[in-house]
């Protein structure tokens, strides 16, 4: 984990290297978002909460970059909420976890229920993250 605050200093300056390494012009700018979250979601399986997080960021510049919008940007969030939870970088998961929330609440007329089933895991993301401030 982060291992207190001298620890979780380190560990987001980490991330913020390895997000910036990873946010260089390159090919993953012709990769679908879905791609990129399924690039994202393989790190943290295989492990690496840190490159994931890194990986997520390149999803969410394509999306800011290219005004894209997506159904699994709140999943994306939460994905990358749980992440930053494993990090022990509570004021980042608290973050992804409101705005996961917010787009699952955006997308409510369209999915109900799997709006609720995120915004329910958002919700308990956050609790996490709070317990953590």
């Amino acid at each position: 984990g982060g291992g207190g605050a001298a620890g979780g200093q380190r560990v987001r300056a980490q991330l913020l290297a390895l997000a910036g390494e990873a946010l260089a012009p390159g090919p993953w700018q012709q990769e679908t978002v879905a791609a990129l979250n399924s690039a994202a979601a393989a790190l943290l399986r295989a492990g690496d909460p840190l490159a994931a997080c890194a990986a997520w960021a390149r999803l969410f510049k394509k999306c800011a970059a290219e005004r894209l919008t997506h159904p699994d940007l709140a999943t994306a969030h939460l994905n990358r909420c749980g992440a930053l939870l494993r990090l022990e970088l509570w004021p980042e998961a608290l973050w992804d976890s409101l705005k996961a929330e917010r787009l699952a609440r955006e997308r409510a007329a369209a999915d109900p229920l799997r709006a609720a089933a995120h915004v329910a895991r958002a919700c308990g993301r956050r609790g996490q993250a709070l317990l953590g401030l």
